[in-house]
């Protein structure tokens, strides 16, 4: 007598979302919309949470995405196709054409963040996302440029250049309601504390300022730009060095802030000979927010006869476009644009698997360039130094 057939036992709930899953997503043109979770839920007699667990696995997999207001998606690169970033930074070859040997900074981190994609094992195209002519005032076209890629890239890389505060936020909420995630290159406000990359400007500036106070410095210059207000890295350099000098604490010191048109090398110039015109004493210590500020201050004290280092110290702020053949050489903080862009790269292809969940912010440690505008005994206790206030954000 023939044995009954063995009768296999019911799919598991998860293997059955499965199952229909894998078969909606082969009948699904790329960017087709799946049913949603309740109604595969219902459909399948099993619950919401189920159907959402097995959803979540998909999407760490980069096949599906679920938008607000849109439902779940089948992604665009989920048969292939690269997964696009965006990034309002200006590709490899195009920063300096009048020194094709050296690297913009927007270069460097471009470089590093493809360096990155390169080592994700998935494939990643960087597309720059900007306006046809980003000169300064362009900050709305920037903006508006940025919100309208929310539609058609994956992810974006936003640096801060031109955009205010607020308009950062758009452009994030923008991402955000297409469930696109964003890692900014430094934060996006002084307050932040996820989704961003960026060097360690406050403990720099706050070293630097611990190394002249220690050396008996005591009148000394924040050199900035005029829309500093708008620059959450230039608050953390003014927060930073202030704390550095014990500005609050030692009555001796005397801190000023000059504001330049510009970070050029002209308005550093105008800036060195309105100090030597006025009434005040000269500092004896100026903190220049960019490199070609130093350098135009530089130029006009060396012609003066001011004793660098000895009667003034002077420090640059970026360490990316030091003049050839300057003497004394340039002291500046050395911002690592490289390992910032492979960071934020991390930090993206990281929300992509954590279901666009927010990062942790990352600070980088800066060094100093080894340069002959600070006596070698500040050079010294930048690297070596004694902790005299605590290096927090007043």
């Amino acid at each position: 007598m023939a044995s009954a057939p063995e009768l296999l036992p019911p799919p598991r709930p998860g293997e059955k979302v499965r199952r229909y899953l894998e078969e909606m997503m082969g009948r699904s043109e790329e960017g087709g919309r799946l049913p949603t979770i309740d109604q595969i839920a219902g459909h399948l007699g099993v619950s919401a949470s189920t159907v959402r667990g097995v959803v979540r696995q998909y999407r760490r997999k980069g096949v599906l995405e679920t938008r607000k207001g849109h439902g779940t998606i089948l992604r665009r690169n989920a048969r292939g196709r690269p997964l696009t970033i965006g990034v309002n930074l200006l590709p490899l070859g195009t920063g300096r054409p009048h020194r094709p040997h050296r690297l913009d900074w927007q270069e460097r981190i471009y470089l590093g963040a493809s360096r990155k994609a390169a080592l994700t094992g998935q494939p990643v195209s960087l597309l720059p996302v900007m306006p046809s002519n980003p000169g300064p005032g362009s900050g709305e076209g920037i903006v508006e440029t940025l919100i309208q890629a929310a539609s058609w890239v994956d992810l974006l890389l936003l640096f801060p250049r031109n955009i205010p505060a607020g308009d950062l936020a758009r452009v994030e909420e923008a991402f955000e309601r297409e469930g696109k995630g964003v890692i900014h290159i430094n934060p996006p406000s002084l307050h932040a504390t996820a989704n961003f990359v960026s060097a360690g400007f406050f403990d720099a500036a706050f070293r630097i300022g611990q190394a002249w106070h220690d050396g008996g410095r005591r009148r000394i210059l924040f050199l900035v730009h005029h829309w500093f207000s708008n620059s959450v890295s230039a608050r953390l350099y003014l927060a930073g060095l202030s704390c550095g000098v014990r500005r609050d604490e030692d009555p001796s010191v005397s801190f000023r802030v000059l504001t330049m048109p510009t970070t050029g090398h002209e308005s550093g110039v105008a800036a060195a000979r309105r100090l030597l015109a006025g009434p005040e004493p000269l500092p004896d210590a100026i903190f220049c927010f960019g490199d070609l500020l130093a350098e135009g201050c530089l130029a006009v004290f060396r012609e003066a006869g001011v004793a660098i280092p000895e009667a003034m110290s002077l420090v640059g702020g970026t360490g990316l476009t030091p003049a050839e053949g300057v003497t004394p050489r340039l002291c500046s903080i050395l911002q690592p644009m490289e390992a910032i862009g492979e960071a934020a790269m991390g930090q993206l292809i990281r929300r992509i698997h954590e279901d666009n969940a927010p990062v942790p912010g990352l600070v980088l440690p800066c060094d100093l360039s080894p340069g002959e505008t600070m006596r070698p005994a500040e050079l010294d206790a930048f690297s070596n130094p004694s902790i005299h206030a605590n290096p927090t954000i007043p």
